[in-house]
């Protein structure tokens, strides 16, 4: 069981005990015996797990979960029991809720994604953004806004397999500018639209086996409510440039996500031509 965990944390990235008692309620009876298995992880001898106590710095009061993170030992041992190669994990993060919220809540994603299929009965996987050598796997190209040329690589969130397709994800904080602005300064959401465009031109994920490519965006808007996370989604849509292929874009708010709970195949997505529709990995 432990190696379980560990292994869920390593995928997930920065996961609390609640997400992980998601993953492993049928193999754990409650989440407190979950606590109670991170506990020992994060202070035993070995010390396979980190645990960070995040702080609010505008709260400072605010009660927040511990956030769980794989480390070096916890690589080297899931590499022995799962196979899975060793890449050396990153600096530990700021103990600032506004740095660790995106990861943190991005897992939520990830979490329903793969209960829902397990639920249908679909293959799902973690796929990885480098190879066995740690190479990236997306390829550099070459994008414009008419005027400036960049060359960009894709640092997607996450990319899942699901069914046949792959899922190309951006989990979405409200942090980013939307349109597309200056194409070599501005890291927005439309430049990303453009670079994700040109890496289907390129062919290198056809190359490399992947299935049908899908890119989904869980958006919360500033105001964390649904009706500023459904506007900044529009904004998005209407905001994509003309070059690109609306119906490769899934939007959905984090909150109708969020309620759906670990079966999100019935909820209603937003593709790029404003189109409502469910998901078509379900």
């Amino acid at each position: 069981m432990a190696d379980r965990v560990l292994l869920s944390c390593h995928l997930l990235g920065k996961v609390t005990a609640e997400q992980l008692y998601r993953v492993h309620r049928e193999e754990i009876s409650t989440d407190r015996q979950m606590r109670a298995l991170l506990l020992r992880l994060s202070t035993g001898e070995d010390r396979l797990l980190q645990r960070i106590k995040p702080t609010d710095i505008e709260q400072p009061i605010r009660s927040l979960p511990y956030v769980y993170l794989d480390t070096w030992a916890s690589r080297r041992r899931i590499e022995q029991v799962f196979g899975v190669p060793f890449r050396r994990p990153p600096e530990p993060p700021s103990r600032d809720w506004r740095f660790l919220e995106h990861d943190a809540t991005l897992s939520d994603d990830i979490i329903s994604f793969e209960l829902t299929a397990c639920a249908l009965n679909l293959p799902f996987g973690h796929q990885t953004h480098f190879d066995a050598e740690g190479a990236p796997l997306f390829p550099k190209v070459m994008v414009t806004d008419g005027q400036h040329t960049h060359t960009l690589r894709p640092r997607p969130d996450k990319t899942l397999i699901v069914g046949g397709y792959h899922l190309v994800h951006e989990h979405d904080q409200g942090e980013e500018q939307v349109s597309l602005g200056h194409i070599i300064r501005d890291n927005t959401i439309a430049r990303k639209a453009l670079v994700y465009e040109a890496v289907e031109a390129s062919g290198k994920l056809d190359q490399l086996g992947w299935g049908p490519r899908l890119y989904t965006f869980i958006v919360n808007g500033k105001k964390r409510t649904r009706a500023s996370s459904r506007k900044r989604i529009q904004t998005m849509i209407e905001t994509l440039p003309r070059e690109v292929n609306p119906a490769r874009f899934y939007f959905i708010d984090r909150q109708t996500h969020q309620a759906a709970g670990d079966d999100v195949s019935a909820v209603s997505w937003l593709r790029g031509d404003n189109r409502a529709m469910q998901l078509p990995v379900w």
